[in-house]
């Protein structure tokens, strides 16, 4: 009989240890201890998530030269950004309900994202991510999982002239 897919169990090292966040993997039929913090939580959760892509997507965006690739109001696009940030570090899922499958890749082809735009928004976040009242020793690891999301969705033929 199928059983359903839930969080494993992390290792107890960002009890200890905050840039062990990253670890958090997933499996089948095993579930997270709720004594272990979720990474969710080692972030900040909404608290600091909310004003962090606020600030993201209405302020550093803005006048930046990727914000051609999104839509002029970007409520609907920071909803989305925070609905699925939620779910992805662990926190209540209101992405799946709403949009489904996440397929990030599948929903960004519409885009044209080369290596400069994918650095152009990893920049851009870092600036938000520094900003933020995110726990200093959580930043390093957010990002890096964020800079594999961010080129994952690369699109484009990188060009070497």
């Amino acid at each position: 009989m199928y059983e359903p897919l839930v969080r494993t169990s992390c290792t107890n090292l960002y009890q200890s240890d905050p840039q062990a966040l990253i670890s958090w993997e997933y499996g089948w039929n095993e579930v997270m201890p709720s004594a272990e913090p979720l990474p969710y939580d080692l972030l900040g959760g909404d608290a600091v998530l909310e004003p962090l892509l606020r600030d993201f997507y209405f302020n550093r965006l803005s006048m930046s030269s990727i914000a051609h690739l999104f839509p002029p109001d970007r409520e609907e696009t920071f909803l989305k950004q925070l609905a699925f940030q939620r779910m992805y570090w662990g926190g209540p899922d209101t992405y799946t309900p709403w949009r489904g499958h996440p397929r990030m890749r599948a929903r960004h082809l519409p885009f044209p994202i080369g290596q400069a735009e994918a650095d152009t928004w990893m920049s851009l976040m870092g600036e938000a991510v520094a900003a933020s009242t995110m726990p200093v020793a959580v930043q390093s690891n957010f990002l890096a999982r964020l800079r594999q999301i961010a080129q994952a969705m690369i699109n484009q033929p990188t060009v070497i002239g």
